[in-house]
């Protein structure tokens, strides 16, 4: 995110830029479940990117 816009990367590729975000990574206070590679729930498939 920089200043009020945020991009979503899939692949290295730009997917999304969304240029009104207001929510920061902060906003969302301490987290527990910070999970890129794996799923949250164990029947959930794994990611398989790069």
């Amino acid at each position: 995110m920089s200043g009020t816009t945020g991009t979503l990367y899939v692949d290295g590729v730009v997917a999304g830029p969304h240029t009104q975000m207001t929510l920061t990574p902060a906003d969302l206070g301490e987290t527990t479940q910070n999970l890129l590679d794996r799923p949250q729930y164990g029947t959930d498939p794994d990611l398989q990117g790069w």
